[in-house]
């Protein structure tokens, strides 16, 4: 019974090592991630950086997904071992027979007396337990109870981009921010854009307040909003500048012949409610601007606040 209890200590001590084996991991990553460097030549490049870009997020987000989940194989093998400890702990208990199984039972087993100088070494009236006394384990009773403290060591992870469910009208960003240029980084991934026919879509997104600074995005097909894959990068901005501030997104439907545009949605989100220091997605609900002639006079008659 020490033997089975040194190990079951032996697995429980071994999940926070791995635990803090895959923080290490992910640290690391996230270290190498930033260090990849993105220049900016010319204008005639900057679609060749934003596509290198792109495809850093997927990588970055494949070794983290690969990752998380070879460490979660590991701990799923803590717990059944844990659960073959109790198991067999369980099994080596007799079980006490009630008095009906007690007469039921036939008297054929033979115990040892305790009596060392006796001269009859055995008690035919007194029995051992047999193999059908004791305790049946079933296979679904694993021993391992919902109320463990195993059970709040096994955080659920969303492994990619692709895991996040998005409803009609949202779009799914990555805000962060370089600290060591000062750049702040907005990637549009994915958005669910009802329009009423198909056409191009752009979007332009400004830092509030006061305008401080002001990105239009390329002309994409309406079809590949769902995989959208657009930055935005904003400098000289310190972490402590952007405390105060909120990026205005809009997007804007190209109709006609001369391709006027039409402003569709808007939404403004805080950084304050964003971790602007990690890589994780926000999902942004859309307004809908119904009304251009409305929208326009009330973005006049404000005095603060917005992007032409």
């Amino acid at each position: 019974m020490e033997v089975f209890q040194q190990l079951k200590n032996k697995a429980s001590q071994a999940l926070p090592e791995i635990t803090h084996v895959r923080e290490r991991i992910s640290t690391s990553l996230q270290e190498s991630f930033d260090s990849i460097p993105i220049r900016w030549p010319n204008s005639g490049h900057r679609d060749e950086a934003f596509r290198r870009r792109a495809a850093s997020y997927d990588e970055y987000y494949l070794r983290i997904s690969n990752t998380k989940a070879a460490l979660r194989r590991k701990e799923g093998l803590i717990s059944p071992l844990i659960n073959k400890f109790d198991r067999l702990e369980q099994t080596m208990t007799p079980k006490k027979m009630s008095e009906k199984e007690k007469a039921k039972e036939p008297n054929t087993s033979l115990r040892i007396s305790k009596s060392v100088g006796s001269t009859s070494n055995f008690d035919f009236n007194e029995r051992v337990p047999s193999c059908r006394d004791m305790k049946s384990v079933s296979s679904y009773d694993s021993g391992f109870r919902e109320t463990s403290m195993f059970e709040f060591f096994i955080p659920q992870y969303k492994d990619s981009i692709a895991d996040v469910e998005l409803d009609t009208d949202q779009v799914q960003l990555t805000i962060n921010h370089e600290h060591r240029k000062n750049a702040l980084h907005v990637s549009i991934h994915r958005a669910t854009l009802t329009f009423p026919n198909n056409g191009r879509i752009y979007a332009k997104l400004c830092l509030l307040p006061n305008k401080l600074q002001k990105k239009k995005g390329k002309a994409i097909d309406l079809a590949k909003a769902k995989r959208w894959e657009e930055d935005f990068r904003f400098t000289d901005l310190s972490i402590g500048q952007l405390e105060t501030c909120s990026i205005k997104i809009k997007i804007y439907q190209e109709n006609g012949f001369f391709k006027r545009p039409f402003l569709k949605y808007g939404a403004v989100i805080a950084l304050k409610d964003v971790d602007i220091t990690d890589f994780r997605t926000t999902v942004l609900s859309l307004t809908t601007i119904t009304n251009q002639i409305t929208h326009h006079s009330a973005l006049r008659r404000k005095n603060a606040g917005g992007c032409a």
